[in-house]
């Protein structure tokens, strides 16, 4: 019978006169590159999470458009302050946006019709994030359609034009791209008669803004 050494049956090191490892605390070069280790891998974890989040948030907003925005602002009801081309700044509370306008209601509750093509910039005042992402446009009238609501019911409109003129007249008629004003009535000695000045024919995509008169 041949005799086969256990491997699990090992001598002791203490008997064979070698010294026994010690099991103390890692050294302190150990100590300092496993600290780096591990802050390195926390600072790569939040990396990624930036990383991540700037990733989602452009997602959230590559398919914003400006009228989103707006449509955004709308829901929320705030103030803003909306810039023009002509350089002129209206500050109010989005309350709808159509198709090329956005319908804002400034102090005293006075609406102002904006054209969304001369708009040049949107100051909202908030640090919360808009996404924009707001295309349904199912119930958005354009512009020419409320100016034809308003003829229909010959309000006095005053009309800011690009290059800043300001026009104003009571909204006779509005075709594809022309809007017609006949001069304003204003009362004298208690009666009502229309200035002689003639009708204005205001081109629509002049248009930068429109104020009705509201009664009241």
């Amino acid at each position: 019978m041949t005799w086969t050494p256990d491997p699990n049956n090992r001598p002791d090191p203490e008997s064979e006169g070698r010294p026994v490892p010690e099991r103390g605390p890692i050294g302190e070069e150990w100590a300092d590159a496993l600290a780096r280790f591990v802050s390195d891998a926390r600072t790569d974890e939040r990396v990624t999470e930036r990383r991540r989040r700037r990733w989602l948030q452009r997602e959230a907003t590559e398919s914003s458009t400006f009228a989103g925005l707006l449509r955004n602002l709308a829901e929320r009801t705030e103030t803003v302050r909306l810039l023009t081309d002509t350089g002129g700044m209206l500050t109010g509370v989005p309350t709808a946006v159509g198709e090329d306008v956005v319908v804002l209601r400034t102090a005293r509750s006075r609406p102002v019709l904006v054209a969304l093509d001369h708009l040049t910039a949107v100051l909202d005042g908030t640090a919360a994030e808009l996404d924009g992402d707001r295309s349904d446009r199912s119930q958005a009238p354009s512009l020419r359609h409320v100016l034809a609501e308003l003829a229909d019911a010959e309000a006095e409109l005053t009309c800011t034009l690009t290059g800043g003129t300001v026009v104003a007249g009571r909204a006779i008629w509005v075709s594809e791209d022309v809007l017609a004003l006949d001069p304003a009535d204003t009362p004298t000695l208690g009666q009502r008669r229309p200035f002689t000045d003639g009708r204005r024919y205001l081109r629509l995509s002049s248009l930068v803004d429109v104020s009705p008169r509201v009664s009241g």
